[in-house]
């Protein structure tokens, strides 16, 4: 606790919860000017003292603001530590039913959104971490990978404009998940078969899983 506050630094606060707390506006902009109060995104405080982890801080503040939000691809690789290098962008995958993505004010934090058509999406492979008393919801190592390959050009069945994942992030992706999670393809597959109904694409994903794992082995020996 901070001290002559009633503010815990192991918890996010929105502008409208310090409110009913007793902290107008004005003494919220003030506790910030004296360093008392963080704020990791605009709208969301945190009193300071407490454990430093500036990216679940993040998405603990942009889930405070948007709690359906699943992040996915780079977002959940980097959770997982399966990047060398922070994402671009901070991917976050919706429910069919949230027709507009979510606006926050920050202008240095770039969107990919993506509204999913298939509830699925949502809620197969997506774990829940409690961070500062939210509910932060990333896809799971296997289901991240997953997306990844959706996303990339070695999906032949990827219909539509989106941005690709490049072959260098992908494998990079899948040779830190050999190397730090599981070498199993099985739960790879597994998962992919409890997500995705097309038989085109589970096919692919096989044969891509398979060649890689080859080539993976191969450079262990050589």
């Amino acid at each position: 606790m901070t001290k002559n506050l009633q503010l815990s630094s192991e918890k996010l606060y929105s502008a409208k919860e310090l409110e009913q707390l007793g902290y107008s506006r004005t003494a919220t902009g003030r506790l910030m000017e004296a360093g008392i109060l963080t704020s990791p995104l605009r709208g969301v405080y945190r009193a300071t003292g407490g454990e430093d982890a500036p990216l679940f801080d993040k998405l603990g503040a942009m889930s405070k603001r948007c709690p359906n939000a699943v992040f996915f691809l780079f977002t959940a690789a980097a959770v997982h530590d399966l990047v060398v290098r922070d994402p671009s962008y901070e991917h976050i995958g919706l429910p069919p039913s949230r027709r507009a993505a979510p606006i926050f004010s920050d202008g240095d934090l770039p969107l990919d959104v993506v509204r999913w058509s298939r509830l699925e999406d949502c809620e197969i492979g997506v774990d829940t971490y409690r961070h500062l008393e939210v509910d932060i919801r990333v896809t799971s190592p296997e289901r991240t990978l997953f997306d990844l390959w959706r996303y990339s050009f070695k999906n032949p069945t990827l219909k539509g404009t989106h941005e690709r994942v490049t072959d260098e992030n992908l494998f990079d992706c899948f040779a830190a998940y050999f190397e730090k999670v599981s070498r199993d393809t099985c739960r790879l597959g597994d998962l992919a078969a409890a997500l995705e109904t097309r038989s085109t694409t589970l096919q692919a994903y096989g044969d891509f899983l398979l060649t890689f794992e080859r080539g993976f082995n191969a450079r262990l020996v050589f």
